[in-house]
């Protein structure tokens, strides 16, 4: 993959695959799927105590990758030291904002509701919720958007990860998403991204055992939660008692 450098998150570079100081790249190994896991693992080894912090990022085929979890760490000795950091893809960076009600201008005023809308409706939405908390990073690619009938869909403190599979699950509108970078600006495109994957032998689905296409299969759900870092306080119908706390 050629990653030759870590950028934190304050701007630091920390080189990889250097002499003096060493730290050397072990191995790195890429889990990527359409609509699922999109991550990078490194196996660092160095002479120096490295310090990796959420936030901290690589850049692959032009794709930013952040650490969202502890790294973890190891002592094998005196100047031998090993790091084993994860890298997701812009994609878990949609778990960050809540899909609330959200208007072009930025304004909501509840994260539990109705809509019924197009799915080019519904990501429009999303994209609404995700320019109020990052300005400019996201964009919609409305014009490739397929033309779909209107379904009625409630959402409930769903996160824009959440939705963006609810939207595309064959239940709804049956479609996929794919996330596309370029110029520092991730774009939303929906539509039929997959390839199918025939059995072998003109058989009419996968078997286990040799010469059947199936040797290994596992099912594992993305993780679709975040560190809570914003509180949306949403009002009540009902006004506190006079009687509260013995006033």
């Amino acid at each position: 993959m050629g990653i030759t450098q870590i950028i934190k998150r304050n701007g630091e570079i920390i080189t990889l695959n250097t002499k003096e100081p060493f730290c050397v790249v072990k191995s790195a190994t890429q889990n990527s799927s359409l609509m699922g896991d999109d991550y990078i693992s490194l196996q660092i080894v160095s002479d120096k105590w490295l310090s990796f912090d959420k936030g901290d990022k690589i850049i692959v085929d032009g794709f930013d990758y952040s650490i969202r979890a502890t790294t973890t760490r190891g002592i094998e000795g005196a100047n031998h030291y090993t790091f084993e950091p994860i890298f997701y893809g812009p994609m878990y960076d949609l778990i960050k904002t809540i899909y609330r009600n959200c208007d072009r201008y930025g304004k909501s005023d509840r994260s539990t509701f109705d809509l019924t809308y197009t799915i080019k409706e519904f990501v429009q939405v999303l994209i609404f919720n995700l320019n109020r908390d990052y300005p400019g990073l996201w964009a919609f690619d409305e014009n490739n958007c397929p033309e779909t009938e209107a379904k009625t869909l409630q959402f409930s403190g769903n996160n824009c990860l959440q939705v963006l599979q609810t939207l595309c699950n064959k239940d709804n509108f049956n479609l996929e998403f794919l996330i596309t970078q370029a110029d520092n600006v991730r774009t939303i495109h929906i539509g039929k991204f997959g390839q199918r994957v025939n059995p072998p032998g003109g058989a009419e689905y996968f078997e286990w055992g040799k010469g059947n296409g199936l040797y290994k299969l596992k099912e594992q759900k993305v993780d679709d939660k975040a560190i809570i870092t914003r509180l949306w306080v949403e009002g009540g119908t009902t006004n506190i008692r006079t009687d509260y706390r013995n006033y």
